[in-house]
């Protein structure tokens, strides 16, 4: 989540929300450079992207063609970022048109969202840490 929140540029506070029982400020603005291209390879596309015949050489052309993510992140109170969602309209569209560009009838996509709700932050059940693990750190 660091990644968005400290390379969301032209971020705004657009209103406030309650997610899973949590007061959240609403933040939107736009994730790009080399920002974008991180959170796109956090996310695993180079290997969706691959299966479909789209090479590593492709996926950079048109993140380099791609103005901006937009991002909206929905901040607790307690600074944790409780859900995001991330509009991915624009790089989804950029890869059907690299894979239907010799088809008479090219694909369009009206919307392509990534939305992700979080929750029990610090809810890990105590645990003790092997000798050895310590031993190594």
């Amino acid at each position: 989540m660091d990644l968005y929140l400290k390379n969301i540029e032209a971020f705004k506070v657009t209103g406030t929300e309650e997610i899973n029982g949590n007061k959240t400020t609403v933040v939107e603005g736009l994730l790009t450079g080399d920002s974008m291209e991180e959170a796109l390879k956090n996310s695993g596309i180079e290997s969706t992207t691959a299966g479909l015949g789209i090479s590593t050489e492709d996926l950079v052309t048109l993140m380099d063609s791609v103005e901006g993510m937009p991002v909206k992140l929905w901040i607790s109170e307690d600074g944790y970022v409780m859900q995001y969602e991330l509009d991915m309209t624009a790089m989804m569209q950029g890869i059907l048109d690299v894979m239907s560009a010799v088809e008479e009838n090219p694909i369009t996509i009206s919307k392509t969202l990534v939305h992700m709700t979080c929750s029990n932050f610090d809810a890990v059940p105590d645990f003790e840490v092997p000798a050895e693990a310590l031993a190594a750190a």
